[in-house]
């Protein structure tokens, strides 16, 4: 019988959160703008509209094969498609294709168990690697494999790695809660300035508005999910300390919610106060503002709330979020760079990218905040 440490939750989105379904949704095919909003509309579903028209068909065929929009077609049946969702849209601008957000068959916007549970085990691969620098040091000289840190501190079996006691529910929420985001991507040209990349020219902008526009389906800010929970199963929580394999983060397992609820927070405090310190160096005119204004105010609420867990996850979240930031730049410029041949730039500085919401106020675009912060408090 599997005994459960149970912890209701409820999660809110802080920026924008996007988790990819892998697909794209094409302009003037997946969707269409109508009435200052996008209508989600499915393609087979336009198809059927024009069943019993050959010519129609063939038409369709033809700008399929060039590539071209069939607003037309759309236009013609819209009266009678009924779109699957509209979305609202947050300083949109029109492109090509929108990121779709991973969604439950009932349409519902989600976040996976999976994508918490691996934001949680980056969390504690960073706890685990800060406190003992001898399983560092291994991984700086360790010429194998990439996931050398994640089998150095959960194990390379299965069966014995810690995080099978943490048991993570899917979250879900409302369509109405999806808008559609822009994103510019952030890239440094030197040490002591930045631009824009622009992916058509391949050439890093010193113009926001030049910039390649990407366009995301995410859940905005402000939302809630449906309740939930986090749990610990306690019963194999008992077996891998038996054996051994349970290491480090036993006291943590023991008491999970407000044990990683300090941990996290400090991690965030942390890693904001890192980015706050990197974003100013380049903050002389005041473009990025807005983004270090989001990030002192992350770096606050982490420090001083007792209440919710402080997370960042999914798109957007870069190589340091995906690792738990564990190396000092140093580290990373002699050795990790090196060694997984991370980039090219000869600066030093890596990473030299950053994934940031865009806003439009009175016609100039502004950098707001980086994608996929999270808080979750606790319910019982």
């Amino acid at each position: 019988m599997v005994i459960k440490q149970t912890y209701k939750v409820q999660i809110e989105v802080l920026s924008p959160l996007h988790i990819g379904s892998g697909n794209k949704l094409l302009s003037g095919q997946d969707y269409f703008l109508n009435n200052n909003s996008i209508q989600v509309i499915s393609f087979d579903e336009l198809l059927q509209k024009f069943s019993h028209d050959r010519m129609a068909l063939a038409q369709i065929a033809d700008k399929l094969s060039k590539r071209k929009p069939l607003t037309e077609c759309f236009n013609l049946k819209k009266s009678l498609l009924r779109p699957k969702y509209v979305i609202k849209t947050e300083g949109f601008v029109p492109g090509n294709e929108i990121s779709e957000q991973y969604k439950l068959p009932d349409l519902k916007p989600a976040i996976p168990g999976s994508s918490l549970k691996g934001a949680i085990r980056t969390v504690l691969l960073q706890y685990a690697l800060k406190r003992n620098p001898q399983l560092k040091a291994g991984i700086l000289q360790d010429r194998g494999k990439k996931d050398t840190a994640s089998q150095a501190v959960f194990g390379d079996k299965a069966n014995f790695d810690p995080l099978r006691v943490l048991i993570v529910d899917d979250f879900s929420t409302l369509i109405d809660a999806l808008s559609v985001f822009t994103v510019k991507l952030f890239d440094i040209k030197n040490e002591n300035s930045y631009g824009w990349k622009n992916f058509t020219s391949r050439i890093v902008e010193d113009q926001i508005s030049k910039a390649t526009p990407i366009l995301i389906e995410s859940i905005r800010p402000g939302s809630q999910f449906n309740e939930g929970t986090i749990s610990i199963d306690t019963f194999t929580l008992e077996k891998l300390k038996e054996k051994g394999h349970i290491g480090i983060f036993s006291d943590i397992f023991s008491d999970f919610f407000p044990s990683f609820l300090r941990i996290a927070n400090e991690y965030v405090v942390e890693e904001s106060k890192k980015e706050i310190e990197f974003l100013k160096n380049f903050n002389r005119s005041g473009e990025l503002a807005k983004v270090i204004n989001f990030l002192e105010q992350i770096k606050k609420s982490a420090s001083e709330d007792k209440n919710h867990i402080y997370l960042r996850l999914a798109w957007g979240i870069g190589w340091k979020g995906m690792t738990g930031d564990y190396f000092s730049d140093k580290e990373i410029t002699e050795t990790i760079k090196m060694k997984y041949r991370l980039s090219k730039y000869s600066s030093g500085v890596f990473p030299k990218t950053r994934r940031l919401v865009t806003v439009s106020e009175n016609g100039r675009e502004t950098p707001l905040c980086p994608t996929g912060w999270i808080r979750i408090r606790r319910i019982q």
